[in-house]
């Protein structure tokens, strides 16, 4: 659905689309529209339900900011998340976004492993504790390749 000129007003019937019983929908590339925090917002609802087995969401170029990604995290230490790749990159998530979805990549239930954070406005310092984060988190034992560059 890229480029398909998307604002927040769909991300409700997104939602409940996700979180249907039913639900096969495993990748979504909502890249290039303009989704901003609140469609984001709404999208997680459907992303946090039981139902959802969405393991694949680009939101690349959404027109988002650090206000979404506490919904974001909370999606991602949801007990029924299976999102295993994120693509948020050319977005507005600066360092205190990136702190927000730390804390659920640190989640037990979080299943993410890859983060595509490339062409946000994201500090040296917080792409170095980024990278001790992805380091932590390989010697533990789960897989996790965060990108910060774009690529």
């Amino acid at each position: 659905m890229t480029w398909c000129d998307l604002t927040s007003r769909c991300c409700s019937a997104l939602s409940s689309a996700l979180s249907a019983p039913h639900s096969r929908l495993t990748e979504i590339n909502l890249s290039y529209n303009n989704m901003e925090d609140s469609g984001v917002d709404q999208l997680c609802e459907g992303l946090r339900s039981e139902n959802c087995k969405l393991e694949k969401l680009n939101l690349f170029y959404c027109d988002l900011t650090s206000r979404c990604c506490s919904a974001l995290s909370s999606a991602l230490s949801a007990p029924h998340s299976r999102l295993t790749e994120l693509i948020l990159g050319v977005n507005s998530m600066e360092d205190s976004g990136v702190d927000q979805l730390c804390e659920g990549l640190r989640s037990e239930n979080c299943k993410l492993e890859k983060l595509k954070l490339g062409g946000n406005e994201i500090s040296k310092s917080e792409k170095k504790n980024l990278r001790s984060l992805q380091e932590e988190m390989n010697r533990n034992g789960r897989q996790v390749d965060i990108h910060t560059e774009e690529d």
